[in-house]
């Protein structure tokens, strides 16, 4: 097997196909006979179809692929591994130790290692928590087959003794937002966003609630938005002298976030980095409009969707509890 993996740093790039580098290898007995590495930009499907036909490359690892590409690369017989996240040494080591394989898709091996025979998890899966019973509607719109919402018509599965009040604000957000997701002339980035809806919307004052890990990219969001409005960073480490049982020193301080915005009288808050749990409790005391821009994740380099195309860490959600509880009965065993 000859591997091609576009590349973005030294993580394998989240889309295929806008890449700064690229490695190439090798497979032979299950060893890795051959590696090289060279910086390539790929700007397009063309610009990786011609690296990859001029390596001599058959298998494609690689982030995100959409169709066009796949059909781009067919005619020319390349297998594609898609969905794979990580940096390029821990990928180089999967495919040393045979996990990552040509021709086999990660979503439906990473189903195969779940379930036996049988069709029940396997032992190494944790069984989930019984959820609560919900009162009201049931609803799942992934499992609807009838897709009516999509065809402009009500929900079947709704109660029509379920209505939403929407505020003149609300609507006004609502059109802003449309006009901005239908930009005809170009794509916006999500920063591009949020400078365009705060100026439709005719705010004058912004605030940003970051967390400290973030203050770099914090602090060069903060001179751009300043250009237009008047920008308040709050970081999440924010505290009175004197602090009560439940903020220590050193620990977040969402609340005290919140009541400082709340107190300047921004017209809406950005979320920058705060960690889960904090967003809530921040977003529950804001007086002011919340959106998120920045979201942290430490092990995708702030990308927490590449979670969901990667086998990797999908199976670690699957058994969140499995390295805490094996440390507890580590612990107890040890008493």
């Amino acid at each position: 097997m000859r591997f091609g993996i576009p590349l973005l740093g030294d993580r394998v790039a989240p889309r295929c196909t806008v890449a700064d580098g690229i490695v190439f290898g090798t497979v032979k007995r299950g060893r890795i006979t051959y590696r090289r590495q060279i910086r390539q930009e790929v700007q397009n499907g063309l610009d990786l179809s011609l690296a990859l036909r001029e390596n001599q490359v058959d298998t494609l690892l690689c982030g995100g692929i959409s169709r066009d590409t796949r059909e781009l690369l067919e005619p020319y017989q390349i297998d594609i591994i898609p969905n794979v996240v990580g940096t390029i040494d821990e990928i180089l080591d999967d495919i040393a130790q045979g996990i990552i394989r040509p021709g086999v898709d990660a979503m439906q091996e990473l189903c195969k290692r779940r379930t036996q025979d049988t069709g029940k998890p396997s032992q190494k899966s944790s069984k989930p928590p019984t959820p609560q019973k919900v009162t009201g509607p049931s609803i799942d719109c992934i499992a609807c087959e009838n897709k009516t919402c999509l065809q402009g018509k009500g929900c079947s599965l709704l109660s029509e003794s379920l209505s939403a009040t929407v505020s003149r604000e609300q609507v006004d957000m609502l059109e802003v937002a449309r006009d901005i997701s239908f930009e005809d002339e170009r794509r916006l980035c999500r920063l591009s966003e949020l400078v365009y809806f705060c100026l439709e919307m005719g705010y004058r004052s912004v605030g940003v609630a970051y967390c400290t890990d973030m203050t770099g990219p914090v602090e060069t969001l903060t001179r751009v938005l300043r250009r237009f409005f008047d920008v308040y960073p709050v970081c999440c480490k924010l505290h009175w002298e004197s602090l009560d049982e439940l903020h220590h020193e050193h620990e977040c301080n969402p609340v005290m976030q919140a009541q400082v915005l709340n107190e300047i009288g921004t017209d809406v808050n950005v979320i920058v980095g705060l960690c889960i749990g904090s967003d809530c409790v921040f977003t529950r005391h804001s007086n002011a409009p919340v959106t998120t821009l920045f979201v942290k994740d430490k092990a995708l380099a702030n990308n927490p969707v590449g979670a969901v195309y990667s086998d990797r860490y999908l199976e670690e959600a699957s058994n969140p509890s499995g390295r805490k509880v094996g440390k507890m009965v580590e612990l107890a065993e040890q008493e």
